[in-house]
């Protein structure tokens, strides 16, 4: 059996009207951030992702909003129809972990 890592994100859900996280109430207040893949891939601008999380968790933020795409241009998930980047794939994880 897998062990479950102690940081390891949970689900959101949803108990009647509210939504739940470990079955306690889970509050929404995020921001959009659509750039944070493409500086996330990049080495140079990696540390930019680290930041505006540190800034958003220490205003009480707890969710934010990005995009998981970026077809056919510089940093693309997608470089072509059904060809993707597996870096980027791995940015994308490091970007929920934020």
């Amino acid at each position: 059996m897998l062990e479950k890592e102690e940081d390891e994100w949970q689900m959101v859900g949803k108990k009647g009207n509210q939504f739940v996280v470990n079955n306690q109430p889970f509050y929404i207040n995020g921001f959009n951030a659509f750039w944070l893949m493409v500086f996330a891939a990049d080495d140079s601008t990696k540390g930019k992702v680290t930041e505006v999380f540190k800034q958003a968790s220490s205003l009480g933020m707890t969710v934010c909003r990005t995009w998981a795409f970026n077809n056919g241009q510089w940093r693309a998930l997608q470089k072509s129809p059904s060809v993707y980047d597996e870096d980027v794939f791995k940015v994308m994880h490091i970007v929920k972990k934020k």
